[in-house]
């Protein structure tokens, strides 16, 4: 795991190095290849965030061949990868590179119907306008504050999990509040 992190955060940096030269092909590889890879070095759904409904999707099949069991569940960047590859290319040093990729290159599983809320608020690919750049949910809480949704971190042992804690609950608000 330790490879896998040292290597992309080398190439983020040789971007950052290079970016005046071709800021393009850099923007690409960070993109494409880096925040990709980065959100799924534990595994594309064996990552540690999952929404309620995708869990409950994914136990419903869980008996199934493994490809089943995950139809239709979405790995989610919890800030887009065109947004965070503006914040590495205009704020991201070599020296905090490493530290902006673990604080903002977060996957979380999703539920379709989830996925299509982040679409409907118009946050498929944007952080909400007000965002202050720190609190990395704020996309959900936008998202999710009409209708509500729990992110539980999930902790996997072989096969399956091994336990889960409570991340973030957004409750629904109440119509009159």
């Amino acid at each position: 795991m330790e490879n896998t992190e040292e290597f992309l955060s080398d190439l983020t940096a040789w971007c950052l190095n290079n970016v005046k030269t071709d800021k393009k092909l850099a923007a690409k590889v960070i993109r494409e290849f880096v925040l990709w890879k980065w959100s799924i070095r534990h595994g594309k759904y064996k990552g540690s965030y999952w929404s309620d409904r995708a869990l409950v999707q994914y136990s419903e099949k869980m008996r199934k061949p493994a490809r089943e069991a995950i139809k239709g569940l979405i790995h989610d960047h919890v800030v887009p990868r065109a947004y965070l590859t503006e914040l590495l290319l205009s704020k991201a040093t070599t020296k905090n590179q490493l530290r902006m990729l673990k604080k903002f290159c977060i996957g979380c599983v999703l539920a379709p119907a989830e996925n299509n809320q982040l679409n409907k608020a118009k946050l498929k690919s944007e952080m909400p306008k007000d965002w202050n750049g720190k609190d990395v949910w704020a996309r959900y809480k936008q998202a999710f504050q009409k209708d509500g949704i729990t992110i539980k971190e999930v902790f996997w042992g072989k096969k399956s999990i091994k336990k889960t804690s409570d991340k973030l609950s957004i409750k629904p608000k109440k119509y009159g509040q």
